[in-house]
């Protein structure tokens, strides 16, 4: 039987925010299948990534931000401030969606 559960994050700008332990947790709530994670902001995506060396993170920041600047000089959309557009850009290049198979209450 299919669960739908919200779980919030606090985030205090723009990077990547480790959140394998709430993910895990919510998984060891469940006993086999897939944990379906979905993200409802436009300005914001999932990813899977490296963690145990915090050289993987900051080198996929700087890959966004040198993919998605805020300098682009046809930038329009600022409503949110100079991030706001670019914050957009990156997350098409991500995924707003996430299929995690869970085993015995695991992530496999």
């Amino acid at each position: 039987m299919a669960k739908l559960r919200e779980i919030g994050f606090k985030t205090t700008g723009e990077r990547f925010y480790n959140i394998t332990e709430q993910v895990k947790k919510e998984a060891a709530s469940h006993n086999s299948g897939v944990l379906y994670l979905f993200i409802m902001h436009t300005s914001c995506a999932l990813t899977i990534n490296e963690a145990f060396d915090d050289s993987a993170r900051t080198d996929m920041e700087a890959f966004l931000k040198h993919l998605a600047p805020e300098n682009l000089h046809f930038i329009e959309h600022t409503a949110e401030g100079p991030d706001d557009s670019p914050s957009h850009m990156k997350s098409i290049l991500l995924q707003q969606s996430l299929c995690l198979p869970v085993e015995n209450g695991e992530l496999r």
